[in-house]
C-alpha cells in the first residue's frame, strides 16, 4: 500500500521517538516559533511536489538548480514559490500573472514602463499596477527609494488573500540601486517582509547579470524556463 503520509513531529526533547520510519518527515523541538513550522511545511510541500512531478523537471546546469518546464495546461507554477524569468522583454511574467489570476490570486505588477500600458494589457483582469519613475512623479514611486517600494509591496501582501507580486524589469532597478541592495530587498520580500505566504515573480535580462549575480538571485528563487 503506497500511502502519501509525511509526519512532522513536535517534541519537547524528552520523548523517545522512532527514527527509522519513512513516514516521519522531520522533527521540531520546543521552544519553536510558528515560522519554524511554516518553513518545514513549505519544505514538505516542495518535496511532495518533486515526487509527483517526476519526469517533468529540467535542470539549470550552471547552478545545479531544479527548474520547472512550461506546461500548456498549468505552466507548472505553484503559489507560494518565487520565480525568476530571464527574458529581454516582460512577456512570460505577464502570462504567469494571468495564470495566477485564474487561480484566484491577487496580483500586483511593479513596472518601470508605462503604467497605463500595463493596465491596458490586463484590462479584463483586476491587477494592481505600481509604476516606478526616475524622478518624483505623482502616482509613481521613485526607483531609488527602495524602502518606499518595499513598504508598498509588503502592504499589498499583507492586505491580499493570495498575493502575487510581479517585477517586470529588475535590471533598471539594479542599475539605479546596485545589485546587493536589490538582492537584500528581494530576500526581505520572500523571507521577512511579511508573515503572509506569497509569490514573487521577477523578469530580468540574462545578459545583464554575471554568473555570480545569477547564483545570488537564484538563492531564494526558482528559475522558470520560457
Amino acid at each position: 500500500l503506497d500511502l502519501e503520509v509525511r509526519a512532522l513531529i513536535l517534541t519537547n526533547g524528552k520523548e523517545q521517538l522512532p527514527k527509522d520510519t519513512q513516514f516521519i518527515f522531520d522533527f521540531i523541538q520546543k521552544p519553536f516559533k510558528s515560522s519554524d513550522i511554516l518553513e518545514k511545511v513549505r519544505s514538505l510541500s516542495s518535496d511532495a511536489e518533486v515526487r509527483h512531478m517526476k519526469g517533468k523537471k529540467i535542470r539549470f546546469k550552471l547552478f545545479s538548480r531544479t527548474t520547472t518546464e512550461k506546461s500548456d495546461e498549468d505552466m507548472s507554477l505553484r503559489f507560494g514559490k518565487s520565480y525568476v524569468v530571464f527574458e529581454n522583454e516582460p512577456e512570460a511574467v505577464y502570462k504567469m500573472a494571468t495564470f495566477f489570476t485564474n487561480k484566484n490570486c491577487d496580483i500586483m505588477v511593479v513596472t518601470s514602463g508605462r503604467s497605463k500600458s500595463v493596465t491596458e494589457r490586463f484590462k479584463d483582469i483586476h491587477v494592481k499596477v505600481l509604476g516606478l519613475s526616475m524622478k518624483p512623479r505623482i502616482g509613481y514611486i521613485e526607483m531609488s527609494k527602495l524602502g518606499t517600494l518595499m513598504g508598498a509591496i509588503t502592504d499589498f501582501i499583507d492586505e491580499a488573500v493570495k498575493p502575487v507580486v510581479v517585477i517586470d524589469d529588475l535590471e533598471r532597478i539594479i542599475d539605479v540601486n546596485g545589485l546587493n541592495t536589490v538582492l537584500t530587498m528581494i530576500y526581505q520580500i520572500i523571507n521577512g517582509g511579511s508573515k503572509k505566504i506569497a509569490t514573487l515573480i521577477i523578469s530580468v535580462k540574462e545578459e545583464s547579470l554575471t554568473d555570480k549575480d545569477k547564483e545570488l538571485l537564484l538563492h531564494d528563487m526558482e528559475l522558470y524556463e520560457v
